[in-house]
């Protein structure tokens, strides 16, 4: 049964949130719809509509996909790093108005490029949000050991939602690849530089509960817990506790939000 919303501000926080998430969520393949099991149906695209695009520009059927999560962009294109959204309906007109050849041109050259080398820390800079998760997991085996950290924390700090996708034992893995990172040894002696743990060895962390669905993530600063609480109208709750230190696994000022990133192994 659909949950009752009784404002109209509550239904304007709810719909702000779907929309956000829309825009912004980490895709699961597996909750999308291929093309060809819609195709022809009430409402989705013709076969004929799927011949006038790969006639435009040379897009695998195989790969074009219906996302029902998302009314903005209902129809994709993901194969590999490669990643198009069409906006509304997915036709000929559409993939001429978003210039899908020359995406896919630019997108096609930058990855082969980046993937020759083995850049994994600029493929995961060009890819978009929604994919980044996922592909991390599928792609992680691959990915040289000393960007494996790097490339997942440029992924954390870009994504919103999707780190469910990330389970207890992979993430164990990818936290004892952080003592490769330099830069990572960089963060950790700033944040011990500030901190003050008590005589256990604990610190306070704050977090809000709110839109963003990321267990990890707790921050030095109330204020910023409470933004994050709070944002979108959700009056969410700010939760604090402490953190023994040895279970923060890293530390980001990029955002300005103090954040931590705590994994307690209970």
């Amino acid at each position: 049964m659909m949950k009752k919303i009784k404002t109209f501000k509550a239904f304007e926080s709810n719909y702000i949130h779907d929309l956000f998430k829309d825009s912004h969520a980490a895709l699961n393949k597996s909750k999308l719809i291929p093309i060809k099991k819609v195709l022809d149906k009430k409402g989705f695209p013709t076969q004929q509509n799927i011949k006038d695009i790969t006639d435009f520009v040379n897009l695998d059927p195989n790969y074009i996909y219906f996302d029902p999560n998302n009314s903005l962009y209902p129809y994709i294109y993901w194969k590999g790093f490669i990643y198009i959204e069409f906006f509304g309906f997915l036709s000929l007109e559409a993939a001429k108005m978003m210039m899908v050849d020359k995406r896919l041109e630019y997108q096609e050259t930058h990855i082969n490029k980046y993937l020759s080398k083995k850049d994994y820390e600029s493929i995961f800079r060009l890819a978009d949000k929604k994919i980044v998760i996922p592909m991390y997991i599928e792609t992680y085996n691959d990915i040289p050991d000393d960007q494996k950290y790097e490339v997942f924390i440029e992924l954390y700090m870009r994504s919103e939602f999707g780190f469910e996708m990330f389970e207890s034992d992979f993430l164990d893995k990818v936290f004892a690849t952080r003592f490769k990172s330099p830069d990572w040894k960089k963060r950790m002696d700033k944040l011990h530089k500030i901190i003050k743990p008590d005589e256990n060895g604990y610190i306070m962390a704050y977090r809000g509960e709110g839109v963003a669905e990321d267990i990890l993530s707790w921050t030095l600063d109330k204020k910023i817990a409470k933004f994050f609480a709070n944002r979108f109208g959700n009056n969410g709750k700010v939760i604090h506790d402490k953190v023994k230190v040895e279970y923060i696994m890293d530390y980001l000022k990029d955002r300005s939000e103090s954040e931590l990133l705590i994994k307690n192994p209970n």
